[in-house]
């Protein structure tokens, strides 16, 4: 687990672990090993003996983002085995009440007529939050990184900063409260949490979807057969009616990949990742 305990990471990490281990009679450790964006921890893996015992339980960032930012000793491309995505945390976009737009076509076009008069914040450059604004508009809003998602929310709340794009299950009760307004979620399809907010897609910006999504990976070289068994098993964990209603509570859904299109996956976002930061110059902070 390449980050810090408590996060959706380490929820799903932890319920796929006890339920494993549970099933096959076999203790699973969960690890913590955070630091440089969840390198670390990927680095461990990678460097692992492909025996099936090593496994890396990471968000898409780890795959797709870090290595056009953070260049790290390994080759996303070439040393993991990816073997099961598990679960998608939806993105949603939300303003401060003092901002005017109240919608995403009101908002790009705001952010449009009066360049830098907006900002949003993140939890760092390249982080899933940057590429969600960056993808809706550019250059136009500033940009402002924080250490972290938890030290941006005053600001955020206080409305020194306006615009931010982040997990429906940290900012849930913030929307709840009218703190900040919902005014879209960045995928394709809409949250029982959140019904009445529209997608990305429903407006017209497919481009603009912004998907967090957790898998696990096992170094390159595993096995097939362990590879199918630890898809295998993690797969019928997430898909139980015991854990779908755990990830419920944290506003995680199931989103089940087999390795075949967990590799598709991670090769297409790999690549417009790349893209989008080599044209925003987007730099490690």
């Amino acid at each position: 687990m390449p980050f810090t305990p408590g996060g959706s990471n380490d929820v799903v990490a932890r319920l796929v672990a006890e339920q494993l281990s549970a099933r096959w009679g076999q203790p699973i450790v969960v690890e913590n090993r955070p630091g440089a964006s969840g390198n670390i921890g990927a680095e461990a893996v990678a460097r692992s003996a492909p025996d099936g015992y090593t496994w890396l339980l990471g968000a898409n960032q780890i795959f797709t983002t870090n290595p056009h930012i953070v260049r790290g000793p390994f080759d996303v491309l070439t040393d993991f085995a990816y073997t099961v995505r598990l679960a998608n945390v939806p993105v949603v976009l939300v303003t401060h009440p003092s901002v005017p737009a109240r919608s995403l076509a009101d908002l790009v076009a705001l952010a449009k007529q009066k360049p830098g008069t907006l900002s949003y914040p993140s939890s760092g450059a390249g982080s899933f939050q940057h590429l969600g604004m960056a993808r809706l508009v550019g250059e136009d809003a500033v940009h402002v990184p924080y250490r972290g998602a938890n030290a941006l929310m005053p600001d955020l709340l206080a409305g020194r900063v306006q615009v931010f794009a982040g997990a429906v299950n940290s900012l849930l009760p913030h929307i709840h409260s009218g703190a900040l307004r919902a005014i879209a979620l960045l995928g394709s399809t809409r949250t029982r949490l959140l019904p009445e907010v529209p997608t990305v897609v429903e407006l017209g910006m497919p481009e603009a979807q912004t998907s967090v999504w957790l898998s696990i990976a096992l170094p390159a070289g595993t096995p097939r057969p362990v590879i199918d068994k630890v898809y295998a098993g993690a797969a019928d964990v997430i898909r139980s009616p015991e854990a779908a209603a755990k990830l419920a509570e944290q506003g995680i859904e199931p989103a089940i990949q087999s390795p075949d299109e967990l590799s598709e996956t991670v090769r297409s976002e790999f690549a417009r990742d790349r893209e989008l930061i080599a044209r925003l110059n987007i730099r490690a902070d």
